[in-house]
């Protein structure tokens, strides 16, 4: 066997190393935001200082409402939603193992037969050609990729990074499923409440009504208050029947939810609002745990990562790609005596593929995932902006929705006395009825206006733990950054 010289095995080398494509320079790239730049000068920061307890998991269970937690089991059991969130992460999953397996020695068996008729006049020499044969080939065959430039690998970790964004996406829809269900139940909640006072205020309408037309009848008084009071009551008649499409479209709304049909929305009645809106206090590091424990921000983290690793497949696509192939088996035109020494046949030999002139493909290729790269961390960054500008939102709505609630409530107890105070007087004899209707009118509207902030209050802590990340916690922390 003759042996190559070593001086032309260094110029073949030369000849593969420096003879591809020529390789574009690294050009600057986007970086991602650091969550340091969000220390302590931030606003939120100094408000969430001190907080000791984080939103767990199962945060709803905060409100001590039992049938709020049995409908946020089956919407997180049985949404369809979450049934195509895992779906994606199967199909990721796959693909992961898929390009695993592609850096594995590849070992198959192949056998055929053939019967064939050889041409008399044809390159078969006698005393075979003429003939009728049948052809027997039974081979092991055995390839291997040798990833010297680690194209494979970064094919692996593009597929690895998906597969977490995959994840981190499904952690994300169950706990916008879960924000949602609370959100309706609790809007539920406040129609019920409002119902009720709409109907209270129908009824001092009605009250008021009677004793303007008995005035009317004995002629101590013109028709124009019957009159207003028809106007009011046909607006307070309609807007019950607002808030009655209101409450029917939230029971249909929370059936989707749960994953049930229409039919199931009367299970749904007779929701309260809890008694006191829980605070879900927050890590007194607020920059750092935001960026890990947003799955939105998770899931653009890991679209950053396989975008870097892409980066590296396109530079790995380059150099040339070697391979080593293999083959040993038994080739006959006798099958009887196929599986025989004298019929022994093997191959083994490298190959490699070198591009050289591809007509930019490659760059092109190249400056595609750089471009995809840059257009993630500029996502990243602007989903980072958002999330601490939603928490500081929800926070200084919580704090001013608080103040408002405050005062409300004083009002509603000043009303409360008032009520009291006329009712007391309306017995004595001392002030008409018209006075007590007047008086339980504006109680009724100074307990709407109560409801109306304390569900404000309710809704801004939700975007809160929304905007905190609900409980998720990602499972580990990677950093990112461009080659």
């Amino acid at each position: 066997m003759t042996k190559l010289p070593y001086s032309r095995v260094i110029w073949l080398s030369c000849f593969m190393l420096f003879g591809c494509a020529h390789i574009p320079g690294n050009k600057t790239v986007s970086k991602p935001v650091s969550s340091v730049k969000l220390e302590k000068t931030s606003v939120v920061y100094r408000r969430l200082e001190g907080r000791t307890s984080w939103p767990i998991t199962d945060w709803w269970k905060a409100f001590g409402d039992r049938r709020l937690n049995q409908v946020e089991a089956k919407a997180l059991s049985t949404n369809p939603t979450l049934a195509e969130t895992a779906a994606r992460i199967r199909l990721a999953d796959a693909r992961v193992r898929e390009i695993s397996a592609s850096v594995e020695p590849n070992i198959s068996l192949d056998g055929t037969v053939n019967r064939q008729h050889l041409s008399q006049n044809g390159l078969v020499p006698p005393p075979f050609s003429g003939s009728t044969v049948n052809f027997g080939d039974l081979a092991a065959n055995y390839k291997q990729d040798f990833d010297f430039w680690g194209l494979n690998k970064a094919r692996i970790a593009v597929a690895r990074s998906n597969l977490n964004a995959a994840y981190a996406n499904e952690a994300e829809a169950r706990i916008l499923i879960a924000i949602s269900v609370a959100n309706t139940w609790f809007k539920l909640g406040e129609v019920g409440q409002d119902l009720r006072l709409q109907r209270d205020l129908l009824q001092v309408n009605q009250s008021q009504l009677q004793i303007d037309k008995d005035l009317e009848k004995a002629g101590l008084e013109s028709n124009l208050p019957v009159l207003s009071d028809n106007a009011e009551r046909e607006q307070l008649i309609n807007e019950l029947r607002h808030l009655q499409a209101l409450n029917e479209a939230g029971h249909y709304q929370l059936a989707a939810l749960a994953g049930e049909s229409p039919d199931a929305a009367n299970r749904y009645t007779s929701i309260k609002l809890p008694q006191y809106a829980a605070f879900l206090g927050v890590p007194p590091r607020l920059p750092i745990d935001l960026l890990s424990r947003r799955a939105d921000i998770v899931t653009l983290r890991n679209r950053i990562e396989a975008s870097n690793f892409e980066i590296k497949s396109a530079r790995a696509e380059f150099y040339p790609d070697i391979n080593l192939s293999a083959m040993i088996g038994f080739q006959s035109i006798n099958l009887g005596s196929l599986i025989e020494a004298p019929n022994l046949a093997a191959s083994i030999g490298p190959a490699f593929h070198l591009p050289i002139f591809e007509g930019g493909a490659l760059r092109a290729n190249l400056s595609a995932r750089r471009a995809q790269y840059d257009e993630n961390v500029a996502q990243y960054n602007q989903a980072v902006l958002n999330a601490a500008k939603q928490v500081a939102q929800a926070l200084s709505s919580i704090h001013s929705q608080s103040s408002r609630l405050k005062h409300a409530k004083f009002r509603l107890m000043d009303m409360d006395r008032v009520l009291n105070l006329v009712k007391q007087r309306y017995q004595s004899g001392i002030v008409a009825f018209t006075t007590e209707l007047q008086a339980k009118e504006n109680q009724i509207l100074a307990r709407r206006v109560v409801n109306s902030l304390y569900m404000k209050n309710l809704m801004a802590q939700l975007d809160l733990i929304k905007a905190l990340g609900g409980g998720y916690k990602m499972p580990t922390e990677n950093s990112v950054g461009a080659e």
